[in-house]
């Protein structure tokens, strides 16, 4: 059956992540941005959109840098017990913390180990910007994260991987009413990654830290991480001169790696809806994006087609390389950051999409008119090339038709 309309929205998050995808009848909310994304934006969405008899048949959190977890951790708040949402119905989240990390986990730590977490998730607070009431309100042990709420308000949490982690290994396609979701990112390796970086943390805290399956440890993973999250992850690229610069300059700037945990365990999948494929990339490290996408079924060009692709952590030339991008032939890409904080999108990877295009029709669709998106907007047009930048309209939400 052809889904009859697809729209993809995507609010402003600053340097975040939130989009609400509309499958005929069928609603999937990938990330929430930082709070005032929720509160501004998405809450008065799903309110209406709940109006109209509507839910959300699944929610899907990335991974817990703040940027993409904040305004969810607003949203499962104020939503209340699952069973009596206040908002709006969620029928399943996925969602990775602590729980779901490579560990071998005791069944009591001591009172020791209990006062290093609760000094993790003070510090944590201090750093985070903004919260309701209702969430400075929520003590430790009931759960003052996104995982504490999630379990202590009986969401369906990670259901399609029978409550463990979110994990591309062995992963078959996931069908849903009218769509089917195939993962691609994390799997166990990009997993164990991030349980060591948790682990070292801890370690200098105190020697021969216990690790334990309470869920204190959910919040302290949580905060822990909120505040360390970019660690290997940004800036390894070199900012370029805009003075004289050439389009083939931007192409041959040399390819670096994400090496950042968190961005590792993000959560990135194909999207697919009647006869539409959408790829969805988070903060996805390209090694395993690429593994994934060279070992699926491709056209007579060697390619894969999709009909939008989110491009990974904002257009940061560490997430997107040339060898992810001469696999994909698609026409609509997606690009989320208003730039403010690393710079993104990177000119470079803005050069490669369009490179990689082979000179057919394109538009890259911008959340934010940034220095970057403006600058190789007029450099295309000074070039002829066949690109459009799309920006939102005065409703500052960017409306996609798929």
């Amino acid at each position: 059956m052809l889904a009859s309309s697809i729209q993809v929205e995507v609010f402003p998050a600053s340097e975040g992540d939130s989009f609400l995808i509309s499958i005929d009848k069928s609603h999937i909310l990938i990330d929430a941005g930082v709070y005032d994304t929720y509160h501004n934006f998405i809450k008065q969405r799903l309110t209406v959109l709940a109006q109209n008899s509507g839910k959300l048949d699944l929610m899907v959190v990335t991974h817990v840098d703040q940027d993409h977890i904040q305004g969810a951790i607003e949203l499962i708040s104020e939503n209340g017990i699952s069973g009596s949402p206040l908002i709006i119905p969620i029928e399943q989240v996925w969602h990775n913390s602590y729980r779901h990390l490579q560990f071998s986990k005791a069944k009591h730590i001591g009172e020791s180990e209990i006062e290093i977490l609760r000094d993790i998730i003070s510090n944590g607070k201090k750093h985070t910007e903004q919260r309701t009431n209702e969430s400075e309100d929520i003590s430790a042990k009931q759960g003052s994260t996104l995982a504490g709420l999630l379990l202590s308000r009986g969401y369906s949490w990670n259901k399609s991987f029978q409550g463990k982690a979110v994990n591309s290994d062995k992963s078959e396609p996931i069908s849903f009413s009218n769509f089917t979701v195939t993962l691609l990112s994390p799997n166990t390796k990009k997993l164990e990654k991030l349980a060591e970086k948790w682990e070292k943390e801890l370690l200098k805290k105190k020697y021969n830290f216990v690790f334990s399956a309470e869920e204190i440890f959910d919040d302290a993973f949580e905060f822990g991480l909120l505040t360390d999250s970019n660690e290997g992850g940004e800036d390894l690229q070199k900012p370029i001169s805009k003075v004289s610069i050439q389009f083939k300059d931007l192409l041959s700037v040399d390819e670096t790696t994400d090496k950042s945990a968190t961005n590792g365990s993000s959560i990135a999948f194909i999207l697919e809806a009647g006869n539409k494929k959408m790829l969805f990339l988070g903060d996805a490290h390209p090694d395993i994006v690429f593994e994934q996408l060279d070992n699926m079924e491709k056209d007579h060009n060697g390619r894969i087609v999709f009909d939008l692709v989110k491009i990974s952590h904002h257009g940061s030339s560490n997430n997107t390389n040339t060898r992810i991008l001469e696999l994909i032939d698609c026409s609509k890409y997606v690009i989320s950051t208003d730039g403010s904080k690393h710079g993104h999108p990177d000119l470079s990877t803005l050069a490669k999409i369009i490179q990689e295009s082979k000179g057919e029709k394109i538009e890259i669709y911008c959340n934010y008119r940034t220095a970057n998106s403006q600058f190789i907007e007029e450099l295309v047009e000074s070039l002829s090339y066949k690109c459009t930048i799309v920006y939102p309209d005065d409703s500052s939400v960017l409306r996609i038709e798929v």
